[in-house]
């Protein structure tokens, strides 16, 4: 039995000095029972011979009222959650320490003595700092966003009616400046909506509209829209009978598909087959986008959804565009639960696979 007890205390001290906070276990009259060295070099205490001491002779006396308040407000309330200080360490640097305690009881609800854990926060409030800079940074961009796309909208508008008058009166060289013009607008516009919904997704603002819907479908409406641009191109489309319809958004899964069967045309710059195949495999639904154009190095890959990460290399200096198609991409996979990869060889092509469970056939 005894050998058993010491066995158990030898397990309760090593799981004490394991844990990556600083802890100090105290009995009813306040005599140190455990210490761990986190605790120790914190407090700048000497480990050796502590147990059994009254706390207030090893804790340095500046902090001996802050530890009374605790161990009185534990002994009252059962326990005191984060209640903060400052504490010099090594070089006279002051790091944020959180205090917090929890009273120990006998099955008969009798106060036995208490727990005191004390962890380090600079990390938890630069965090919090980060956070914080981050939200602002992605309320910023969303408000600039949308105060520049008010009179973009108006450029777009007021253009097309001018380009319409230059064709009734046959201006053909004012035409082609207009056409111009609503070009660059049109992307403007397109660079403005993804910086937008890029925000929304870093926000976890992006609401999701979702019905029953056939992916087979939207792969196809997508081909529709880019085939007027892509004649040298061709699409195969070959989708199982065996997919379901799924619960998600139709208009944010467009803009999925979009993105990625418009990669494959941007970066296939001879043409040829790209094929968008669907199909299940074990509980998932995966959509492959297959080019066979200059594909992707190891390094490229492994940056792919990246925010503004565009791959620079020869064959791709004539490619325009944000470098948030792809993370956009990701981040509304990844909203309706699914999971996006992708695998490219240099002058090969590449594949991107778009995958959900096949529990979001179920209704909510």
């Amino acid at each position: 039995m005894k050998e058993h007890t010491r066995s158990f205390n030898g397990f309760i001290h090593s799981l004490i000095e394991s844990l990556p906070y600083g802890i100090m276990v105290l009995d009813h009259d306040d005599r140190i029972q455990e210490l761990n060295r986190n605790f120790s070099f914190i407090f700048n205490i000497n480990i050796a011979d502590v147990k059994g001491k009254n706390y207030k002779e090893v804790i340095e006396s500046k902090f001996v009222q802050v530890f009374s308040n605790l161990i009185e407000d534990t002994k009252v309330k059962g326990f005191v959650m984060d209640r903060q200080i400052s504490v010099p360490i090594l070089g006279g640097v002051e790091i944020t320490i959180a205090l917090s305690s929890s009273a120990l009881k006998d099955k008969d609800n009798n106060f036995y003595g208490l727990t005191i854990i004390c962890r380090e926060m600079t990390a938890t409030r630069e965090l919090e700092r980060m956070r914080e800079l981050d939200k602002l940074k992605s309320d910023f961009i969303s408000s600039v966003s949308h105060d520049l796309k008010t009179p973009l909208t108006s450029i777009i508008g007021y253009t097309d009616i001018l380009m319409q008058l230059a064709k009734e009166k046959s201006l053909s060289e004012e035409s082609d400046y207009l056409k111009i013009i609503m070009q660059e607008a049109m992307r403007f516009a397109r660079m403005i909506d993804d910086i937008i919904n890029m925000a929304k997704i870093e926000s976890g603002k992006l609401q999701l509209k979702k019905e029953l819907v056939s992916l087979k479908e939207i792969v196809e409406e997508v081909i529709k829209i880019v085939i007027v641009q892509a004649e040298k191109f061709k699409f195969i489309v070959n989708f199982d009978n065996s997919i379901p319809l799924l619960l998600i958004d139709k208009a944010q899964m467009k803009r999925v598909f979009l993105n990625l069967v418009s990669n494959a045309i941007k970066y296939s710059p001879q043409g040829g087959e790209i094929r968008i195949d669907g199909y299940t495999k074990g509980d998932n639904v995966y959509v492959d986008v297959i080019d066979h154009g200059i594909g992707m190095s190891e390094e490229a890959l492994s940056h792919m959804f990246e925010k503004f990460y565009r791959v620079e290399s020869d064959a791709t200096k004539g490619i325009t565009g944000t470098g948030l198609g792809l993370a956009i991409t990701k981040g509304i996979v990844e909203a309706h639960g699914g999971t996006i990869v992708v695998r490219s060889k240099l002058g090969e092509g590449s594949t991107f696979s778009v995958i959900f469970p096949l529990t979001m056939k179920k209704s909510i």
